[in-house]
């Protein structure tokens, strides 16, 4: 048993890398559910969905910072609740 408070301490972290629609979503999610832990959503595909109507096209190279950012919250998070 780990406590919750030093859990983060101690969490392994994964990065999937891919070309789009490759199945990294689905590969992340099987993973999570095989090790019952937790997964980062994809930060970059709620930013498009709301702050670019879901435009891709629109993505600018300014729009980077704040979507690793996004994505590093959603780290952040996923890691403070792991299993």
């Amino acid at each position: 048993f780990i406590p919750k408070e030093v859990r983060p301490f101690f969490a392994k972290t994964v990065a999937i890398l891919g070309g789009e629609s490759s199945g990294k979503s689905v590969l992340v999610n099987k993973l999570a559910a095989v090790f019952n832990t937790t997964s980062a959503w994809e930060y970059g595909r709620e930013f498009v969905f709301e702050k670019l109507g879901g435009d891709e096209q629109a993505m600018q190279y300014s729009d980077y910072p704040q979507m690793a950012l996004g994505h590093q919250r959603y780290i952040d998070y996923a890691v403070r609740h792991a299993h």
